[in-house]
């Protein structure tokens, strides 16, 4: 019986000893550990896992951003409006270094096409950095420890190139083609700009066109075209503004030439969107705002647009809005609602009337797009909030008033 006791002392203490040096390896472990997440949870860094760690998610694995290390408010905010895990459309998730990236979701079910506007969407609101794909569909598409920049995408195109369906950014394919066609047969002067939504719109001598919109049916007296390079630039810009789901757009085309600088995208909006007076309109050339609204600024005339570029004038509200109607139902079948400009001289802010907003909501815009400034935000908008600023070409949070 003694001799038991002894023998139980004896494995008791060896047993003590293992367990001492077990909790120092496993100390040193967590140590190391938890050193790989801190440096995970920064949104300007890209870290491995911990050598000898277990993947957190492989390639072809059930997609879940919570795995991901290296996540960005910009991609789980596009996640959440998309409703990305339980939609049946054919989607993608592209991601650059830092996990800033863009989530594409296409009506037509072309993984393909899903796939290429997530990394060309992704190098553009990321600030121009290499991306990569993450998620495929339901899946990732690559390993947590392995994310391949070797094989990522930079934009290719270049300016002075001719307008061709292929170099055409962001739009599904089959608008690629039909914009090119249009573009290259339109007179000009004329402009084209993009959306990293794959909205386009193009405004030309002989009428504008674009997503969901054609204004060369409209009778040529009722046409609203530009007269010059300068305002072919303006008006395509603008409208592509007031009709993306993202803005701001970008001026891919002039005349014949690509004029785009992938390296260089703009973030700053291009419309004044709470104006006090009225010394334009957006979308609406010089020539038909001093016909159409000029002398009206100094009665209590109204004036409607579109987002696309039709309008009215009238002395009745009604009237105003019926004759911007009217074009519009030429133009497209009334895809962009008409809205009031203005009464007389007093101008209607266009932020609850643009399509980011109702597609949206103007939060969640916010908190997507890059901005050059927490003053280009409010510009739009966005106050009091962590929203995206680019600083020496640098996209990064910032915490605005």
């Amino acid at each position: 019986m003694p001799n038991r006791a002894i023998l139980w002392v004896v494995c008791f203490l060896g047993l003590a000893v293992s367990l001492i040096g077990f909790q120092n390896c496993s100390t040193g472990y967590q140590t190391s550990s938890s050193s790989g997440n801190s440096a995970a949870s920064s949104p300007s860094t890209l870290s491995s896992p911990v050598p000898g760690a277990p993947e957190a998610f492989t390639a072809g694995s059930a997609f879940n951003y919570a795995l991901v290390q290296q996540q960005s408010q910009m991609v789980s905010v596009q996640l959440q409006d998309t409703n990305y895990l339980a939609s049946s459309l054919a989607r993608a998730v592209a991601i650059n270094a830092k996990g800033l990236g863009f989530v594409s979701t296409v009506q037509d079910n072309d993984q393909n096409e899903a796939n290429q506007i997530a990394i060309e969407a992704c190098f553009a609101i990321g600030g121009s950095q290499p991306c990569a794909l993450l998620a495929i569909a339901g899946n990732f598409a690559m390993n947590a420890s392995d994310l391949n920049w070797s094989s990522s995408y930079s934009s290719a195109i270049t300016s002075s190139t001719s307008v061709t369906g292929p170099n055409i950014l962001f739009l599904p394919f089959a608008d690629r083609g039909a914009a090119a066609y249009g573009y290259i047969n339109a007179q000009s002067p004329k402009a084209m700009a993009i959306s990293i939504d794959g909205t386009y719109m193009v405004a030309s001598a002989n009428g504008n066109f674009g997503t969901l919109t054609d204004s060369r049916k409209l009778a040529t007296a009722q046409l609203n075209v530009p007269a010059s390079d300068t305002e072919a630039s303006r008006m395509a810009l603008e409208m592509c503004e007031m009709t993306s789901k993202y803005l701001p757009c970008q001026l891919f085309a002039l005349n014949k030439n690509v004029v785009l600088n992938p390296a260089h995208f703009n973030y700053m909006p291009v419309i004044n969107y709470q104006p006090t007076t009225i010394t334009a309109i957006p979308g609406i050339s010089s020539a038909v705002f001093a016909a159409n609204f000029a002398a009206g600024l100094s009665t209590m005339s109204y004036s409607y647009i579109s987002a696309d570029g039709d309008f009215g004038n009238n002395g009745t509200m009604t009237a105003a809005q019926s004759q911007c109607s009217t074009a519009q139902s030429i133009s497209n079948s009334g895809t962009y609602a008409c809205f009031e400009y203005a009464q007389g001289a007093s101008p209607v802010s266009l932020i609850a009337n643009l399509t980011a907003v109702k597609a949206h909501s103007l939060t969640t815009h916010c908190k997507v797009m890059p901005r050059t400034s927490c003053a280009a935000h409010a510009a739009v908008g966005c106050t009091g909030g962590t929203f995206y600023v680019v600083q020496n070409g640098i996209v990064q949070l910032s915490t605005c008033p």
